[in-house]
Order: structure tokens, then C-alpha cells, then sequence
């Protein structure tokens, strides 16, 4: 059972006898029920007019008490109860990154004039293509086209964002651009922790017109510990001059990613495709 002291100030001609009257009041063994109770009820105070002074004795808790809760009242002076909580969180484990499984699987190539000189430009180190910057050029019949392209790869890895593992993808290489000509510098970046999936190109004797597709790659909790799978997807703004001949839209396949760029280029840019691979966590 808790038990608690007694501080009894002095001044105002508090003599020792009244002290140790009020003292006694206050404490748990004392059988003056009713001002114990009084006590608790207030706050743990005891208050004593003597002589005209009001005086104010607090009843402070003892350190050591294993007490939780303490209610006295006038028919059961020392009714006792004791409350503990004990939470603990189980940390969150995480995946520690992710790695590729699957060879490589093309989308096929979108060619604006066929020929030129096939580059194979795939992203190290187990990172994956993020965007695509380039040269316009403004053609023989006076439209702009694509000169010069060259992708742009991203790390990913897996974090703990706000409670949940989250796959997150930072600055990775930059890949050679293809073709010799250009005026007018352009990028396309995927929006934060994105992947490029596929593109849709417009065609004409050239490259005309690029419009490329990202998503998140998104990590689920499943019967097995996580699983990983695309998110929803982000058409970035188009780049380009005039369009001519639209191709059909051109994805990575189901539950993969794109890695490597597959471009042709004879004196200026010629050919896109993509080669994407499945994701897994490690």
C-alpha cells in the first residue's frame, strides 16, 4: 500500500504541539478518517486555521511507493488500486533493396528512318532508367525532330517512410547521348522515387515526337513478408516538333521495369526501345 508524507510549514506561531496535531491528522494510520478523506479530496492538502493563520499541508507521495492510484472515502478509508501499462512496438523490418530476376525482355523498337548504328545502353549497378535528355533539330523539311537522345539511370533502394517500407530512388548514371546534331537542349526526369515503364513516339522520316511514362514501384505486405508492384502510371509532358505517324504505346510488360535503353543513331537520332526486367526484394 502507498503511503504519503506530511510537510508542515512554519510561521505565524505555529507551535510544535499543533504541528504534530495536524501531522497526525494527515497520516494514513491516523484514525481521524474523515480529515484524511477531506485531504485526498482536496488535492492531498490539509488545511488548519490557528490562530487566525490559515496553513496548507500538502501530502506528497513517497518516492518508493509502488502506487499507482489511491482513493480514500468515508466508509472505506483505504481503497487501493494499482494500474501499470507495459506497451511495446515491435520495430518495422524492412526489405534491404532491390535487385533483377528476370533476363532482360524488349519492347520492340519504334524507328523513324531505319538504319543507323544499334547502341545498347543499359543502366549499372542495379539501377534503372529514371529519364531521357537530348538535342531538337530542326529537319530538312523544316519540322523539329529528335537529333540526339541519351538515357538517365536512378539507385533505388528501400527506406522507411512514415511507418511504411517504401521503395526510393536517388541520382544514378548518366548514359552517352546517340546522334552528332542538335539546337535546342531538352530532359525529361520521372517525378521523385518514379521509373520510366514505356513511351509513345510520333514518327515521320525522323523521330518527331516523344512522350515518356513513369510509376512508382510500390511495396505491399503479403502472407510471404512484402511484395512489390507497380503503381499507377505519370505521363510526362511531350517533347518534340510536329507530330506525324503516332505508334501505339510502348510498355515495359506486366510487373516490370525498364533499364535499358535501346537507341539507333546514324548522324542524328533514328530508333527507341526499351529493355525491362521483373524486380525483386532482397
Amino acid at each position: 500500500m502507498g503511503h504519503y508524507q506530511c510537510y508542515i510549514p512554519r510561521g505565524c506561531g505555529l507551535t510544535a504541539r499543533i504541528r504534530e496535531k495536524a501531522m497526525s491528522f494527515a497520516r494514513n494510520d491516523t484514525p481521524h478518517t474523515k480529515l484524511r478523506t477531506l485531504a485526498h479530496r482536496m488535492q492531498f492538502c490539509v488545511f488548519v486555521a490557528v490562530s487566525g493563520c490559515l496553513y496548507e499541508f500538502p501530502l506528497k507521495k513517497a518516492a518508493d511507493t509502488d502506487t499507482v492510484t489511491h482513493t480514500d472515502t468515508d466508509t472505506n478509508p483505504n481503497t487501493h488500486t494499482a494500474t501499470e501499462t507495459n506497451s511495446e512496438t515491435t520495430p518495422i523490418s524492412c526489405p534491404t533493396g532491390v535487385a533483377f530476376v528476370s533476363s532482360p525482355a524488349f519492347t520492340g523498337v519504334v524507328f523513324g528512318t531505319s538504319g543507323g548504328t544499334r547502341y545498347w545502353d543499359e543502366c549499372p549497378d542495379e539501377q534503372v532508367l529514371v529519364g531521357f535528355q537530348g538535342w531538337l533539330y530542326s529537319g530538312s523539311s523544316g519540322s523539329t525532330v529528335h537529333g540526339t537522345l541519351g538515357a538517365i539511370c536512378g539507385k533505388p533502394s528501400v527506406s522507411l517512410v512514415d511507418g511504411k517500407c517504401a521503395v526510393q530512388v536517388s541520382a544514378g548514371a548518366i548514359l552517352p547521348m546517340h546522334g552528332s546534331v542538335g539546337e535546342t537542349k531538352w530532359t525529361r526526369m520521372c517525378p521523385e522515387n518514379e521509373i520510366i515503364m514505356g513511351f509513345r513516339a510520333w514518327t515521320g522520316l525522323d523521330i518527331d515526337l516523344i512522350i515518356f511514362r513513369c510509376a512508382p514501384l510500390l511495396i505491399t505486405p503479403d502472407e510471404n513478408g512484402y511484395e512489390i508492384t507497380r503503381g499507377p502510371y505519370t505521363d510526362l509532358s511531350e517533347v518534340g516538333g510536329g507530330a506525324t505517324t503516332p505508334s501505339d504505346q510502348t510498355d515495359c510488360p506486366d510487373g516490370q521495369i525498364a533499364t535499358i535503353a535501346e537507341l539507333y543513331a546514324a548522324g542524328y537520332f533514328r530508333a527507341i526501345g526499351l529493355g525491362c526486367q521483373t524486380p525483386s526484394l532482397l
